[in-house]
C-alpha cells in the first residue's frame, strides 16, 4: 500500500511543479531520502524521523500535514484506498410522473368564497407564527449575551499557546544557514561541567537524556553542529550516526556510527562512550514515540 501513497505524494508534487531538488531546497531534506519516499521506501531512517519529512513535504505542495500522516499510517496498515476506488457512483435520480388525480382535481374546484376564507385564516395563523418567532428570537438572544457574559467574568485560567510546527521547522531553517555557528542548548544550566558537541555532515536526528532526567530531540542538518551541556551523563541515539561526530569538553570521541543507521551510547567522562543494544527511555516513556 506504500506505492499508493508514494504515488499521490509525487503526483501532488507535479501537479506544483516542483522538482525534487526544489523540494529539498525549501526543507533541507536531503535529496536521496525524498526519493525514497516518492518510491514507497520508507524504511531509511526511524518512524519519528520519517513522519517529520513527511510533514515538511506535505507543507511544501499544499497538503495538510497531519491529513498526509494519516494517510502514511493506512498505508502503513495496508488499509489505505487510492482515490479513484474510493469515489461513489451517483445513481440517476427517478423522476416519477405525474398522474392524474380525481380527488386532486375535485378539490381545485372549490368556490371563490371558500378560498377568500381560507386565505384569511393563513394569514392570521401567519401573523401569530410571526409573532411567536420574534419573541422566540428575542429569548434566545438574551441568553446568549448572559452565556456569553457570564463565561468571560468565570474564566481565571491563563491559556498558553504552544508554537506551531510552521514557526520552529521555519527557525530550524534560520539555524541552517548559519551552519558554521555553534549553537548551544538553551535549557541547559550554567553550572553543568559536560559539555557535548555534535557535528553531522548530513541531515540527522538526535535524541538525548540529560543526567536521566530531561529528554532533547531536535534535528542537525548537513554541516552544522550543536552544543549540549549535562552534569554527568549523556545517553541518547543519532539517527544518521555515519555522519555524526562527537566532542566532550573539546575533545575528539572515537564515535563508531553507521550511515542510515541509527546508534544507541551513553557517555560518562569517568567511564567513557559506552554503546548500547537499544533505544534509551526515561522512566515511564512511551516507547511508541
Amino acid at each position: 500500500m506504500f506505492n499508493i501513497f508514494s504515488e499521490e505524494l509525487k503526483n501532488r508534487r507535479e501537479e506544483v511543479g516542483l522538482s525534487i531538488q526544489q523540494i529539498a531546497s525549501k526543507t533541507r531534506i536531503d535529496k536521496k531520502y525524498l526519493e525514497f519516499m516518492e518510491q514507497g521506501n520508507f524504511s531509511f531512517l526511524p518512524e519519528l524521523y520519517v513522519k517529520s519529512f513527511i510533514r515538511e513535504y506535505a507543507s511544501v505542495v499544499d497538503l495538510d500535514p497531519e491529513e498526509t500522516i494519516k494517510k502514511y499510517q493506512l498505508a502503513k496498515e495496508g488499509k489505505l484506498v487510492s482515490d479513484l476506488e474510493s469515489e461513489k457512483k451517483v445513481e440517476p435520480e427517478i423522476i416519477e410522473d405525474k398522474k392524474f388525480n380525481p380527488l386532486q382535481a375535485k378539490s381545485e374546484t372549490k368556490s371563490f368564497v371558500d378560498e377568500n376564507v381560507t386565505t384569511q385564516n393563513q394569514n392570521q395563523t401567519n401573523k401569530k407564527n410571526g409573532n411567536l418567532i420574534i419573541i422566540t428570537s428575542a429569548v434566545l438572544s438574551l441568553l446568549i449575551i448572559f452565556i456569553v457574559y457570564f463565561f468571560i467574568t468565570s474564566q481565571n485560567e491563563i491559556i498558553v499557546e504552544e508554537t506551531p510546527f510552521e514557526e520552529i521547522r521555519n527557525q530550524d531553517n534560520q539555524r541552517f544557514g548559519e551552519s558554521s555557528a555553534n549553537f548551544e542548548d538553551p535549557y541547559s544550566s550554567t553550572t553543568d561541567s559536560l559539555s557535548l558537541e555534535l557535528y553531522s555532515r548530513d541531515t540527522t536526528w538526535i535524541y538525548l537524556i540529560l543526567d536521566n532526567s530531561t529528554v532533547n530531540e531536535f534535528i542537525l542538518y548537513p554541516n552544522s553542529k550543536k552544543t549540549i551541556k549535562a552534569k554527568s551523563i549523556f545517553e541518547g541515539t543519532i539517527g544518521n550516526s555515519g555522519s555524526t561526530t562527537l566532542k566532550l569538553d573539546d575533545k575528539n570521541l572515537d564515535f563508531l556510527g553507521r550511515t542510515n543507521l541509527p546508534r544507541h551510547f551513553r557517555l560518562k567522562k569517568s567511564e567513557g562512550l559506552e554503546y548500547l543494544n537499544s533505544r534509551p527511555l526515561l522512566n515511564n516513556q512511551d516507547v511508541s514515540r
